[in-house]
């Protein structure tokens, strides 16, 4: 009978152990979730963040319409000044693009951003230029997988 008992108490500590093994993968699984979500979040606020520095600051709006329409009308400081601004988008959108990769950004979400920092079919020449000038520019401290997924989505060339 003492046989039976200890058989009994090796299977209710077994099915113990795979219930708390049950409960932890669930908790990682929703801690995942969480994780997920608050960094969705980030990016949704440095993105809005991006869009509200432009909209807030009279002068860099100015700086940025001169970028890409007269360009001769910027001092070195505001070309630096924008250069920055969009040197740290392109960063923000790389760090979509890692969202994205891990499954956590939704594709659509995805192009959307990356749409954003592409040369539309109604851009001249001129503001395609200066895009392509300010890609190659930025280009050597992304990664490469990134670079390679935004030249080929957005038409840039490989060269500089």
């Amino acid at each position: 009978m003492q046989f039976i008992k200890f058989n009994v108490r090796e299977i209710l500590a077994a099915g113990a152990v795979v219930l708390s093994l049950l409960f932890v993968a669930i908790e990682l699984r929703q801690n995942t979730e969480a994780a997920k979500a608050a960094a969705l979040m980030d990016y949704y606020a440095a993105a809005a963040e991006n869009y509200s520095m432009l909209a807030n600051d009279p002068e860099l709006a100015r700086i940025t319409v001169n970028v890409f329409f007269d360009p001769e009308k910027l001092s070195q400081a505001d070309h630096q000044r924008f250069f920055a601004f969009k040197f740290a988008g392109y960063h923000s959108l790389q760090g979509a693009y890692r969202l994205w990769t891990m499954g956590v950004l939704p594709d659509e979400e995805w192009e959307s951003a990356l749409r954003g920092y592409c040369p539309r079919e109604q851009d001249d020449e001129k503001i395609v230029s200066t895009m392509q000038r300010l890609w190659n520019m930025s280009k050597p401290s992304l990664m490469p997988s990134f670079v390679e997924v935004v030249e080929r989505a957005c038409g840039f060339s490989r060269s500089g």
